[in-house]
């Protein structure tokens, strides 16, 4: 009987010490790589925390690097409000099954030049002590006449973001044509759509992402002309 005893204990230890711990939150990208140029007020590199459990949980955010180009300047933006340049930790509760921004704003403040964050996450109280992390990269050329000028004249701004389905374009001229042009984070063209003159609703032209894949892209609007009038990363849902 103690022989018996000896070996369901053993059994169990071996269980216990090899079992798998659930993963708590993620990031939706590892790494985000954004750009622009100097004339910008900020380059936003947009990434998001997910809670992979079906329980709200207060998640510990940390900025562990920050190494910017000489007049730059870096913040982090989470669910609760864009901090300051100074800020390097603060916390939030991330609900049930939820997915929130985590973002970094870089400021070149008329600098060309790059940025390089890292951020650690966190969930407070969890006894596994899992941590992800991400990387948030940015760089900015300075700005070329043709460049600024297109910037100069147009208001574009697209939504939601992130996106599931599809995504709304908004602010370019109705009686011209663009191309919207995804790339993938490693600078891989992975989709272009046509954004034809008269084609918009109520100023507004309706792209389909049902078919792009989870991810985090950057999305570049460009002129007949290849004028590049906008530049944003977007996020891509499920």
């Amino acid at each position: 009987m103690k022989r018996f005893h000896f070996f369901l204990m053993a059994i169990v230890m071996l269980f216990l010490g090899n079992r798998v711990v659930a993963q708590t939150i993620a990031f939706t990208a590892d790494t985000i790589t954004s750009s622009g140029n100097s004339s910008e007020y900020e380059i936003v590199s947009n990434n998001y925390i997910e809670n992979l459990t079906n329980a709200d949980v207060t998640v510990q955010w940390k900025r562990i690097s920050n190494n910017l180009s000489n007049g730059w300047t870096s913040s982090v933006c989470d669910k609760i409000a864009c901090w300051n340049n100074t800020t390097d930790t603060k916390s939030f509760v991330l609900q049930a099954n939820r997915t929130d921004n985590l973002d970094v704003h870089f400021y070149p403040n008329n600098n060309a030049g790059n940025g390089f964050v890292e951020m650690l996450v966190w969930v407070q109280g969890d006894s596994a002590n899992t941590v992800v992390k991400a990387t948030y990269k940015a760089s900015a050329n300075v700005a070329s006449s043709v460049i600024s000028a297109s910037k100069k004249n147009y208001n574009v701004s697209f939504y939601p973001n992130p996106v599931k389905d599809y995504m709304m374009v908004s602010g370019l001229p109705e009686n011209q044509s663009y191309k919207a042009e995804l790339y993938s984070l490693l600078g891989t063209k992975v989709s272009t759509y046509n954004l034809l003159s008269g084609s918009a609703q109520g100023g507004v032209h309706q792209v389909d992402l049902q078919e792009l894949p989870k991810g985090v892209y950057m999305l570049r609007i460009i002129d007949k002309n290849q004028n590049l009038v906008f530049n944003k990363s977007v996020s891509k849902m499920k």
